[in-house]
């Protein structure tokens, strides 16, 4: 059967962005940035690497107790068991179809066993993911004080800071405007809504994403985000130390986060290449070496959690997620 030209253009975006990717990697390799040997420290010193993946758990749990916590918005119950099992899947599938891969797991496993809250799962999924990435991008302002000399000294980090800053608030009144009861009624958004497809499950999601206004829901699950993105920067301070780095962990922290963002960036599968040119350049700045091997023992440590969730996914146990609400 002949192979249809939108699907070879997928093929060929997709192969184009692995070969980026791979040719990132390679040329932080000939310039030096990656010293692939400087990996042997994960093994060297195992305590650090061991509570650096004890981390990195804590990071899932705390991810994981979000989504549970945005389910009760709507009146559902989800435990954090489940709803951890669900990132371990999740991190599965972004490690190894990492174009939105994940995303699908969690949907996935997350509607099977709830038939009658198809429309409103998926909408409460969609909304903890566009609350991580606002969480994200607001991350580097939290520590902003302590970086005004990085930030003075540098007219790339300002920009990353300032555009990431932007886009959160961006997103944020995108939110507010699309979850108004108000400005949907009015004639341009009656007419909009009118036109979408499937229109009762755009007005259900809608719905669902509106009860997330509530002021308690929303900030609570955005300190959860903050916290889970605090960790994730520690984890990288433990592994620039492990990979043969400084201990520096305001700035490195700082760093990361900034680090993460650019890594978000879907030039390459899971921001391959990307994220470590990122990580070097910006550990450059405070005048720290080793960002780019900090930032693939990072991805290491994701890939050792990627059994646990294969186990899950082949074991497929039903989640204990009940209404507690009509």
């Amino acid at each position: 059967m002949p192979v249809s030209s939108p699907a070879l253009k997928r093929w060929g975006l997709g192969a184009g962005r692995v070969i980026l990717g791979i040719l990132l990697l390679y040329w932080l390799t000939r310039s030096g940035s990656i010293e692939w040997s400087a990996l042997r420290g994960l093994y060297e010193r195992w305590a650090l690497t061991l509570t650096a993946l004890a981390v990195l758990v804590l990071d899932f749990i705390v991810t994981s107790w979000r989504l549970c916590r945005l389910f009760a918005a709507r009146g559902l119950r989800l435990t954090l068991a489940d709803s951890t099992r669900f990132n371990l899947v999740s991190n599965l599938f972004n490690l190894f179809l990492p174009t939105g891969g994940g995303d699908v797991a969690r949907i996935y496993y997350a509607v099977a066993d709830a038939p009658g809250h198809r429309t409103t799962i998926t909408a409460i999924l969609f909304f903890d993911r566009v609350i991580g990435l606002v969480a994200m991008l607001l991350c580097p302002l939290l520590l902003l004080p302590g970086a005004t000399g990085l930030i003075r000294e540098s007219a790339v980090l300002r920009s990353i800071v300032v555009l990431g800053a932007g886009a959160a608030i961006a997103v944020m009144a995108l939110g507010v405007v699309m979850t108004s009861r108000r400005l949907r009624t009015t004639i341009p958004g009656s007419w909009l809504l009118a036109r979408m497809p499937m229109r009762a499950h755009v007005e259900s999601a809608l719905e669902t994403l509106r009860a997330f206004r509530a002021r308690r829901y929303l900030l609570e699950a955005i300190g959860i985000s903050i916290i889970a993105h605090l960790l994730s920067g520690f984890v990288v301070v433990i592994m620039l130390v492990a990979t043969g780095g400084p201990i520096a962990v305001q700035p490195v922290v700082f760093l990361s986060l900034v680090g993460f963002i650019a890594n978000s960036i879907p030039l390459t599968p899971g921001g391959i290449g990307v994220g470590e040119a990122a990580f070097d350049s910006l550990f450059r700045l405070a005048g720290i070496e080793g960002g780019a091997p900090a930032m693939i023992a990072w991805r290491l440590l994701l890939l050792s959690l990627a059994p646990a969730g294969l186990w899950v996914f082949l074991r497929r146990r039903r989640v204990s997620m009940l209404t507690m609400t009509t």
